[in-house]
C-alpha cells in the first residue's frame, strides 16, 4: 500500500503532502496492530477484564464496527474524532480510578489481596486500551489529512528502505552469471542474432533479480511471451501486410493492446501481461513505410523465446531462491534485532522498528508459503517480534527516567541482559530470558502492591505491563523464535 501511495502521488501531478500523511496513517495502523496484540495479552491475565473494562470495551467495539462506514461517507471527520476522544478520556479516567481504589485498598487494612490484584490488572488493561485508542486517533487524523489538503502544511514522513547486503550480493551474482553465460553462448555459437538473445536475458535479469521468487516470475513471464509470439505471428505474417493507412493500423493494434491492458487488472495474469505488453511493440515494430517481414520476425521471436527459457532455467539451477531459507534468515535477523534492542547502546528507534517489521510483512507476502496457515503463522511471528521490540524500548525509557527504585530496576535489567545474549535455542538463553521475564513480573507485582508513592506506582505499572507482554510473547511463540530449528517448513525438517 505504501508503494501504491508513491505511484498515486506521481499520477496526481501537483500535490502537497497527501502521500506523507497516508504513509503516516499506515505506520500508525501497524503500531495499532501491535497495541492490539499487547491488549489481548493483558486480557488473558486472570482478573484483568473487570466490569469497568467490559463496559468500555463494549462501547469501543460498537465504535469500531461503525467506523468504516463513517470514514467512507462524505461527512465531516469531527464527530468521529469527538466520539473517539470521549472513549480515550473515559479509559484514562477509569484507569486512574482503578489506581486510586487500589492505593486505598493497599494502604487501609485489612487488605483484600484479591481485590487489589484485580484493580491493578484492570487498570493496566484500561491504560493499554487508552494507548491503543491514541494510536487509532492518530491514524484517523492522518487518514483525513491525506484526503483533505491543509494550507501551509509542512508535514513530512520519509520513505525508508533497509538494505540486505547478503541478499543484494546473491541477486547481483545470479544476474551477472546469467548474463555472462548468455554472452558465452553468443560467442561460442557465432549466432548472428545472439545479441538479441543476450539483450532479452539482460532485460529479464533487470526485472526479476530482486524478487523473492524469480523462477516463478520468469515462468509467468514465459507464458506471456509465448502468447505474444503467437499473436504477433498472425499479425506480422497475415494482418499487418494489408493496412495501408495509419487509421487502419491503429484499428488492427487496438484489440491486442486492449487485451494486454485488461490483463493487468487481474493479479494472476499481471506478470504475463508485463511480458505481453513489453514485447508486443518489439515483435510488431510498426513503421511509417514497410513492415516486419517473416525473416526479421523469426530472427526476433526465436532469441526472445530462448532467452525466456534460458533465464527460467538459470534461476532454477544457479543459486535458486529457497523461500524456506529466506524465512529462516528472517528469523535469525529478528533475533539479532532483539539482542540489539535489549543491550546495544544505540537501539533502533520506534519508526525504524516499525519499518523493518513492515518490510518483513511485505517479504513474507510476496514470497508466499504455498500454505496460508504457514504464512499466517509467520506474519504472526513478525508481529510478535515487533511487539517485543517496542516494549523493550519502553522498558529502556523507564530505566533511563530513573523513577523506579533499585529493587524494581534489578529484575528488569537482568531480563534485558538475558535478552542481550538471546540465542533462540531451546534450553539456552531463550529459556533463561523467558524465566527472567516471568520472575521480573512476579517481583514487580509484589513491589507494586506495597508502593505508596503514586508516581512510582504508575511507572511500575507501565513496566509491569511491558514485562507481561514480553513474557507472554516469548512463551507463546517459542517455536518461531527458535531459529536453530525449522518452523512449519517441512523441507528443512
Amino acid at each position: 500500500m505504501s508503494d501504491q501511495v508513491e505511484f498515486a502521488e506521481i499520477e496526481m501531478g501537483t500535490h502537497q503532502h497527501e502521500g506523507d500523511h497516508a504513509r503516516a496513517a499506515l505506520a500508525a495502523i501497524t503500531v495499532l496492530m501491535s497495541r492490539g496484540l499487547e491488549l489481548g495479552t493483558l486480557i488473558n491475565v486472570p482478573q484483568s477484564d473487570g466490569p469497568d473494562y467490559q463496559q468500555l470495551a463494549a462501547r469501543t467495539g460498537s465504535f469500531l464496527n461503525d467506523l468504516p462506514a463513517r470514514l467512507e461517507s462524505a461527512g465531516p471527520i469531527g464527530p468521529v474524532l469527538a466520539d473517539l476522544a470521549h472513549l480515550r478520556a473515559d479509559s484514562r479516567q477509569l484507569a486512574t480510578a482503578c489506581l486510586e481504589r487500589e492505593m486505598v485498598a493497599a494502604t487501609h487494612p485489612p487488605v483484600d489481596l484479591d481485590m487489589e490484584v484485580g484493580l491493578s490488572r484492570q487498570g493496566q488493561v484500561l491504560h493499554k486500551l487508552a494507548t491503543l485508542l491514541d494510536e487509532l486517533s492518530l491514524a484517523i487524523e492522518q487518514f483525513e489529512m491525506s484526503r483533505s489538503t491543509q494550507p501551509h502544511d509542512q508535514f513530512h514522513y520519509p520513505m525508508r528502505s533497509y538494505r540486505d547486503w547478503r541478499m543484494a550480493f546473491y541477486n547481483s551474482l545470479r544476474a551477472s552469471v546469467t548474463i555472462f553465460c548468455s554472452g558465452l553462448i553468443w560467442i561460442a555459437t557465432g549466432w548472428p542474432d545472439g545479441l538479441f538473445f543476450m539483450m532479452f536475458v539482460a532485460i529479464v535479469c533487470a526485472l526479476f533479480s530482486t524478487l523473492e521468487k524469480p523462477a516463478l516470475a520468469t515462468q509467468s513471464f514465459l507464458h506471456g511471451t509465448i502468447c505474444v509470439i503467437g499473436l504477433c505471428c498472425a499479425l506480422d505474417l497475415w494482418v499487418m501486410a494489408r493496412p495501408s493507412v495509419y487509421e487502419t493500423l491503429a484499428l488492427v493494434l487496438a484489440v491486442p493492446m486492449l487485451i494486454g491492458g485488461m490483463a493487468f487488472a487481474w493479479a494472476p495474469l499481471a506478470l504475463a501481461a508485463v511480458a505481453y505488453n513489453l514485447f508486443l511493440p518489439i515483435l510488431v515494430s510498426p513503421m511509417n513505410e514497410g513492415r516486419l517481414d517473416e525473416i526479421m520476425y523469426f530472427n526476433t521471436a526465436l532469441p526472445l523465446f530462448l532467452a525466456m527459457m534460458f533465464c527460467m532455467w538459470m534461476y532454477r539451477i544457479f543459486l535458486p531462491v529457497d523461500p524456506n531459507g529466506l524465512r529462516w534468515d528472517m528469523r535469525v535477523d529478528i533475533l539479532r534485532r532483539l539482542r540489539r534492542q535489549a543491550g546495544s547502546s544505540r537501539p533502533m528507534s520506534a519508526p525504524e522498528v516499525i519499518g523493518r517489521n513492515v518490510e518483513g510483512f511485505v517479504r513474507l507476502s510476496s514470497m508466499g508459503a504455498g500454505n496460508d496457515f504457514v504464512l499466517e503463522r509467520y506474519l504472526g511471528g513478525v508481529l510478535s517480534s515487533m511487539t517485543i521490540e517496542l516494549n523493550l524500548l519502553r522498558l529502556r525509557s523507564i530505566l533511563e527516567r530513573g523513577a523506579l527504585p533499585d529493587d524494581a530496576n534489578r529484575p528488569i535489567r537482568l531480563m534485558m541482559e538475558r535478552m542481550h545474549r538471546f540465542s533462540g535455542r531451546y534450553g539456552g538463553q531463550y529459556g533463561r530470558t523467558a524465566r527472567a521475564a516471568g520472575e521480573a513480573v512476579t517481583h514487580l507485582a509484589l513491589l507494586e502492591r506495597s508502593e505508596t508513592n503514586l508516581s512510582v506506582r504508575v511507572e511500575m505499572l507501565s513496566a509491569l505491563a511491558s514485562l507481561r507482554v514480553i513474557e507472554a510473547e516469548l512463551r507463546e511463540n517459542e517455536a518461531f523464535f527458535d531459529a536453530s530449528n525449522p518452523y512449519l517448513d517441512g523441507a528443512l525438517s
